[in-house]
């Protein structure tokens, strides 16, 4: 699973090769919050030529300049809610918000009903500096003689490098009813605004992977954790287009939020996905071989705690054998338990 992340990029930083126009900064980005995503967007027909400006829509925040490639669609970097909330949610009959799905397996993506849309329509890229994880680092025996585990935070990812994660994302125009549901955890929607969401794809670890053999970097993260979220590689490999290009550009691409919502998906672009799925797959192990695993600080679990100091590991190992962690780390925002694993 991928429920805590961080991401440190610059003015002018490159994501996805869209150049930041706002800097953007936390150690300990949890569901809810509202972080950058990546995604492309269909240029029309009559547009083609100097790059049009993106259609102001309330509520949307871009945070970077668009790009334009030759087939007319440019990439775009949005401001959106970590936790998707699915496009067809019955408002005006069930006024309560849907659970947020803020992970999503993808060897299941076609058939749950929540993701049947953006599977097709809705591919984006979530830029990070590294995800965090909790390792089980050994084991004791309490007073009452049950076994704890000891939960050490890490940090994963390439070194030196941003690592991009495959995600869904859903469009929603708030509604009065909506908006008085959605209110909290510092987010105040206003009726006639759109809400960007997204979740982040996850596949089965490498416990079992023999592509690699060998791979002491594999080996640790298949011990780490059963699940681990699915990487798009942003660089061609052998001469074929990078996975970041590869799942952008595939299914169908949107063009306005309100194309995007109600989208018209035939068969070719149902086929464009999911090929463009597997080949992600194919491709995550490999890539993840040029990880590192490192340990941060047990203040991670807590959200409150957003300062370059959580990548330090603890000095003091008795504060961190007693700390529960993994408790606090499986706490959203708003400081119930997260629901948001499919």
């Amino acid at each position: 699973m991928c429920g805590r992340y961080g991401l440190e990029a610059h003015y002018g930083t490159s994501l996805g090769g869209v150049p930041l126009t706002e800097p953007f900064t936390s150690w300990n980005i949890a569901p809810t919050q509202q972080v950058p995503i990546l995604l492309n967007r269909r240029v029309p027909r009559t547009a083609q030529g100097p790059l049009p400006d993106a259609p102001h829509r309330p509520g949307v925040h871009r945070l970077g300049a668009s790009t334009l490639d030759t087939s007319g669609t440019y990439r775009e970097i949005y401001r959106a809610r970590w936790g998707l909330i699915p496009d067809w949610h019955p408002w005006d009959e069930d006024p309560n918000p849907p659970s947020l799905t803020f992970n999503a397996r993808s060897e299941t993506l076609f058939e749950k009903a929540s993701y049947a849309r953006p599977a097709v329509t809705g591919h984006c890229a979530i830029p990070t500096s590294g995800y965090y994880e909790w390792g089980v680092q050994g084991s004791t025996i309490t007073a009452r003689g049950t076994v704890k585990e000891h939960k050490i935070p890490q940090r994963i990812g390439p070194p030196g490098q941003y690592l991009y994660l495959a995600g869904l994302y859903a469009w929603h125009k708030i509604n009065p009813v909506s908006a008085k549901a959605l209110t909290g955890g510092g987010y105040e929607p206003q009726t006639g605004q759109w809400l960007l969401t997204f979740t982040i794809l996850t596949m089965a670890s490498p416990r079992s992977y023999t592509g690699q053999d060998g791979s002491p970097l594999l080996r640790e993260l298949g011990h780490i954790h059963e699940r681990m979220p699915l990487p798009l590689n942003p660089a061609a490999v052998n001469g074929q287009p990078s996975t970041l290009d590869v799942w952008l550009g595939s299914g169908r691409v949107a063009g306005t939020p309100e194309d995007s919502r109600m989208p018209t998906m035939g068969v070719s672009d149902l086929h464009d996905a999911r090929t463009a799925l597997e080949q992600l797959q194919h491709a995550a192990y490999p890539q993840a071989t040029q990880w590192r695993v490192r340990q941060v600080s047990s203040r991670i679990g807590n959200i409150k705690n957003n300062d370059k100091s959580v990548l330090e590991p603890d000095t003091n190992l008795l504060t961190l054998l007693d700390s529960d962690t993994y408790a606090e780390h499986t706490t959203n925002p708003e400081g119930t338990h997260a629901l948001g694993t499919d």
